[in-house]
């Protein structure tokens, strides 16, 4: 029934005081580092109900999924997780305590997700960006042909957007070939 301490830099505490002494006044013995035990050695560790002690959960893991699955793992070794600042361990066989520990996860995961920058904005294809693409036309080329046939001939090109219900930038359009 060792207390196992655990500490990882995160964002709070990036050299790892506070939790290098808030796991010493709590009677850690021994205390590892992520980067000098990574996690999977410190399960490999554990004896039946030793306990690993955190200042916080989010010292576990960077996202909450990696926070619950390394909580299931020490749980499958028959080892507990006790996290000091918020005051909850998972050795107490208390349901409150397991309904907190993963609001405690949704919370870390929120609070990242809030410093996160958001996304890039959509950008609009390459090809639409080059004039391929969009709807399908819809005057008919018959149709067309009477239009250009009409303006050569002297009518306006407003008159002819008007008589065929379309606007006289695509009769414009028509004639300069764009369409």
């Amino acid at each position: 029934m060792a207390l196992i301490g655990w500490m990882r830099p995160y964002e709070a505490d990036p050299e790892m005081h506070y939790q290098h002494q808030a796991l010493t006044d709590a009677g850690c013995n021994p205390i590892y580092q992520a980067e000098l035990m990574p996690f999977t050695d410190l399960i490999a560790q554990l004896n039946w109900s030793d306990t690993i002690v955190v200042t916080r959960f989010e010292v576990l893991g960077s996202s909450l999924s990696e926070v619950l699955a390394r909580i299931a793992q020490i749980h499958e070794e028959c080892a507990f997780v006790r996290a000091l600042d918020q005051g909850l361990d998972s050795g107490k066989n208390d349901q409150t305590g397991k309904i907190l520990i993963n609001l405690l996860g949704v919370f870390a995961e929120v609070s990242r997700n809030l410093h996160e920058p958001l996304p890039a904005p959509v950008i609009p294809s390459k090809a639409r960006a080059k004039g391929r693409g969009g709807r399908k036309a819809v005057i008919p080329d018959e149709i067309k042909a009477s239009i250009r046939a009409a303006v050569e001939a002297g009518e306006s090109q407003y008159s002819q957007a008007k008589k065929y219900g379309i606007s006289r930038t695509s009769v414009l359009r028509m004639m300069r070939g764009e369409q």
